[in-house]
């Protein structure tokens, strides 16, 4: 499924952030981003991924835009990177094509497409031998719907010879099964989120787990249900271990091996916390908006790094 409808003031701003980029050498972001901002800025057409992607960096960064790009002189990295990810308005409207996603794969299959894919379960998962290749209705009603939203959201990729929104989902489906089947697509790549866990297409984008495992904040630290996770969200804060505590009536992890050594500002171990991140000790201006595959964060720049960019 293919997204080019967003609106033109989203494309508008990351042609912004662009052209600041080009004028200033901003810093500010990464090769994801900018690479984003491109795609957008050209209204080229957006992958459900990229779609979910966007939703996610929007959602997190969009406290950090103050709609200036300079403040005393200095890159405001937050508003730069918001507005290249298309802004508010991208906002909106991924926000709009994911819930209506949502609610149409929530729409129960019934009548002779149900019939169809049940059979299509009980053929394919005859025809394989892996557990890892197996699947189910649930799964394949899933994808099934998907192809029925793509036909009415993007009909310009359906073929001059399907007839029906159904036989377009029901050839999405079959696309679906060969690549559970034989570990590739014979053309390009779609609902890699629904292969079971192991499978050599599962996508990794967006780690479900760990951000299931979050489960809030405190005093502007992220605080996880297990203790594996936050030992490893602790090497990214700079500090090792982690604490346990009682949230909600809950035992909950937080990184760090103690609480002021994760929220003191300008602690012993050299962290402080800025606008509810913590990062290594620097001047206050000197931090930046960086986002990954993973979501967005606000950290410190270097030291070394500061004085060369001075």
């Amino acid at each position: 499924m293919a997204y080019n409808n967003y609106p033109q003031t989203a494309v508008n701003a990351a042609k912004r952030a662009l052209k600041h980029k080009e004028e200033y050498g901003s810093k500010c972001g990464t090769a994801v981003g900018w690479r984003s901002a491109g795609i957008i800025s050209k209204k080229e057409p957006l992958t459900l991924d990229r779609l979910k992607r966007v939703f996610s960096f929007l959602s997190r960064a969009k406290v950090y835009d103050t709609g200036k790009f300079l403040k005393d002189g200095k890159e405001v990295c937050g508003s730069v990177m918001y507005a290249a990810w298309g802004g508010t308005t991208m906002l909106r409207y991924a926000r709009k094509e994911l819930e209506k996603l949502e609610k149409e794969e929530r729409q129960e299959i019934t009548g002779k497409a149900k019939t169809a894919l049940e059979n299509k379960v009980e053929e394919h998962n005859e025809s394989v031998q892996s557990e890892v290749r197996k699947t189910n209705l649930r799964t394949l009603s899933a994808v099934f719907k998907r192809g029925i939203g793509a036909y009415k959201t993007n009909p310009e990729s359906v073929r001059p010879s399907v007839k029906s929104p159904e036989q377009w989902a029901m050839a999405r489906v079959n696309s679906f099964l060969y690549a559970l089947k034989n570990d590739k697509f014979r053309s390009g790549k779609h609902d890699t989120d629904l292969f079971p866990e192991g499978h050599k297409l599962k996508s990794k984008m967006e780690d479900d787990n760990k951000e299931r495992a979050r489960v809030g904040m405190i005093d502007g630290v992220p605080i996880y249900d297990n203790k594996e996770q936050a030992n490893e969200a602790a090497e990214k804060l700079g500090c090792s271990g982690s604490h346990s505590m009682e949230f909600e009536g809950k035992t909950v992890y937080m990184p760090c091996s103690s609480h002021s050594g994760a929220t003191d500002d300008d602690n012993d171990n050299g962290y402080r916390q800025a606008e509810g991140v913590v990062h290594k000790r620097t001047q206050p201006a000197d931090f930046e908006l960086r986002e990954s595959k993973k979501g967005s964060t606000i950290v410190a720049m270097p030291l070394s790094l500061i004085q060369k960019r001075k």
